[in-house]
């Protein structure tokens, strides 16, 4: 008889968020959510009142099918808040092997909002905290991770932009898998934020319950079983600089409608900076100033406008007599073989800046699996074997210079 799994959904909400994963018969499942979670009674715009008799962890389980224990909080928990830490929520669930993944729906608003805003070292530290905290009480999970736009911000693109992609970043360095997508399901008009949300503009109604749990099942089919094989890696990187300009390129994605590419000067609010079709693989930005850093990234859409898929932000500057950049990556070894939970460290250098100017740091080496569930890459660099096959890691420098590993776990 063949023996099932159990599947723990861990779903943490910073006044949003969500994850889910493929269900198959005789899962089971822990949801522990906050206030998007919570049953809840409130009044709409219209004046009349609504009771939430079933929250979207309860569609999303009896629409899956799934056999689920839903553990709901109150507002306000994020990774690194004082008192409302996702670490202590573990608790709740007793250390087992069977476990086999966790996920982790945390938004992009508790960490900030709330009393003094964590800084981002502080988020980062607590995440990775929490991924230790996991990994010792269940060796054999995944990590999953999804964001969703928070009520009144849904209305702030670039604000929601900019947190999701940072999360996002930091889970990918942790050899988590980010839900990408998900953080779009009360992404609406500022029109219509009256039709899924009560009049508090935060907490959805029922229309908006609703709303996230038809999201977690498009997240669910995408990212769900499909942990083992590999999946599209968009890089871009510097391909030439002057003193008033940066042209930046990337390796073209099959199936792929078009390309938007965000940047500014590096400190400065990111904006969208183009859009262009398939065919097109580079980007030059012009009339910038000399000596000084912008930062990059590029999003590939399907021919739907769904799946989209996003580059490691890069940091590159123009040219000047002070600053310069790293062109190439060094050390990278061209493949390596591992045992189902073995481990090895990828040693990665960088080399092309000249001796006589200086290379400000932004950011270090990003390293990218394109199947975590095959092997999965820490943000140091340690690889660890998860299942047999084949993918390949990849190692991204802050000016995009990039190369890649082949890994096959036996």
């Amino acid at each position: 008889m063949k023996k099932l799994g159990g599947y723990v959904l861990i779903l943490f909400l910073m006044i949003s968020g969500f994850g889910v994963i493929n269900a198959e018969a005789g899962e089971r499942y822990l949801m522990i959510g906050d206030s998007y979670a919570a049953k809840r009674t409130g009044e709409n715009f219209d004046g009349t009142t609504e009771t939430i008799s079933m929250a979207w962890p309860d569609y999303v389980s009896k629409k899956l099918g799934l056999k689920s224990t839903i553990v709901r909080r109150g507002p306000g928990y994020g990774f690194a808040r004082p008192g409302k830490r996702f670490i202590t929520l573990l608790d709740s669930v007793k250390p087992s092997y069977s476990i086999t993944r966790v996920l982790v729906a945390g938004g992009i608003g508790n960490d900030y909002h709330y009393g003094d805003p964590a800084s981002k070292a502080d988020i980062r530290s607590a995440m990775k905290t929490f991924d230790k905290a996991v990994r010792k009480r269940f060796p054999h999970a995944e990590i999953y991770y999804a964001a969703i736009s928070w009520g009144v911000a849904a209305v702030k693109q670039q604000y929601c932009r900019e947190r999701t992609e940072w999360y996002y970043s930091v889970s990918r360095s942790l050899g988590w898998i980010p839900l990408t997508g998900s953080e779009n399901a009360l992404r609406v008009p500022k029109a219509s934020i009256k039709n899924y949300f009560f009049d508090d503009n935060i907490h959805p109604n029922k229309a908006g319950q609703k709303r996230i749990a038809d999201a977690m099942v498009k997240a669910l089919k995408r990212a769900g079983s499909n942990s083992l094989q590999r999946k599209p890696v968009l890089i871009a990187e510097m391909e030439s600089t002057a003193e008033h300009s940066i042209k930046i390129s990337w390796n073209s994605l099959k199936g792929v409608s078009h390309y938007v590419v965000w940047g500014a000067q590096a400190g400065e609010p990111l904006k969208k900076l183009s859009r262009l079709s398939a065919d097109r693989t580079s980007f030059t930005l012009r009339n910038l100033k000399a000596g000084t850093y912008y930062r990059f990234f590029v999003i590939g859409f399907n021919c739907m406008g769904l799946n989209p898929i996003q580059s490691p932000t890069i940091y590159i500057t123009t040219e000047s007599n002070v600053f310069d950049n790293h062109s190439r990556l060094t050390s990278v070894r061209k493949s390596t073989l591992l045992s189902k939970g073995g481990q090895v460290r990828l040693s990665v250098g960088e080399s092309g800046a000249s001796a006589s100017k200086t290379v400000r740091r932004f950011a270090g080496i990003r390293f990218i699996s394109d199947a975590p569930g095959i092997a999965a890459v820490s943000s140091d660099g340690v690889v660890r074997g998860k299942n047999p096959g084949t993918c390949y890691i990849y190692a991204v420098s802050q000016s995009g210079a990039n190369a890649r590993v082949r890994v096959t776990v036996a």
